[in-house]
């Protein structure tokens, strides 16, 4: 079995605390027996109540993870070793990792028991969220008008979810081939955007209030084209970023889309 002290690593001090401990089927302390901790981690989205509707993770960033071996060792006479691990910053990633772990107990014959534990670990001290507005439907799917102008809102806040204010955020809007869209079951976002010259049709800054929320204003310049476009938010301060995908239509619409 293993236990955590807290419920999650946050990016302040970046360090696991756990407990591995260990006992026979008839309930004795299984004492002085080899273990190994293997971990890995894999990116997922944080949920947080006060912020429905928003994504904190960015399509155009990737993330993989080796699995690692965090502890090598014995149990302790009574059963148990304390863990202590350090993880390591990251200059770019998903706004929250689950740490997934491997646990293996040694019998002395040399057979071993196995058991699974996981956390949450979130590796940036301040996360951005974006949320999209509202697509108006038709029979031709869903979409944005690309002659009213949009609002995107977003939020900066920390690893629990409380609002970080007064951070100074950079927003880039691009235009996405619609070659990528075919192919997309063949390649992710963030490979597109590595291989790929896309075009970036307008870039800004936007600070966040004390509560932590604004909004970027947008609408398409006269010359862009219909079609799919993301909206990318980044803290260069603290490296996080979020983006979102949506859909403008090709012409002009009678109709109005809600913001």
């Amino acid at each position: 079995d293993m236990t955590f002290a807290k419920d999650a690593v946050l990016a302040r001090n970046r360090t696991l605390d756990a407990t591995l401990s260990s006992q026979w089927l008839h309930g004795a302390i299984a004492k002085n027996l080899k273990a190994d901790i293997e971990m890995v981690l894999r990116p997922t989205e944080p949920n947080f109540s006060k912020y429905r509707g928003y994504t904190f993770n960015d399509e155009t960033v990737s993330f993989r993870s080796n699995p690692e071996m965090i502890f090598e060792g014995s149990l302790s006479e009574k059963g148990s070793v304390e863990i202590t691990h350090t993880f390591t910053p990251l200059e770019k990633g998903p706004a929250l990792l689950r740490a997934d772990f491997n646990l293996r107990v040694f019998e002395p014959s040399g057979s071993f028991s196995i058991g699974r534990a996981s956390t949450k670990v979130y590796p940036f001290r301040t996360l951005i969220g974006i949320k999209p507005p509202e697509s108006d439907n038709d029979r031709y799917g869903t979409w944005l008008n690309r002659d009213q102008m949009h609002t995107f809102n977003v939020v900066s806040v920390d690893g629990e979810g409380n609002p970080i204010g007064r951070r100074e955020l950079e927003y880039e809007i691009y235009q996405i081939r619609w070659r990528w869209w075919w192919e997309k079951s063949r390649e992710n976002l963030s490979n597109y955007f590595e291989r790929e010259n896309v075009r970036r049709i307008a870039s800004g800054k936007v600070t966040t209030r004390s509560n932590g929320e604004n909004a970027i204003q947008l609408k398409l310049p006269e010359n862009a084209d219909g079609g799919r476009y993301l909206i990318r938010v980044k803290d260069p301060s603290g490296n996080h970023s979020s983006s979102t995908v949506v859909y403008f239509n090709w012409g002009s619409r009678n109709n109005t889309s809600t913001s």
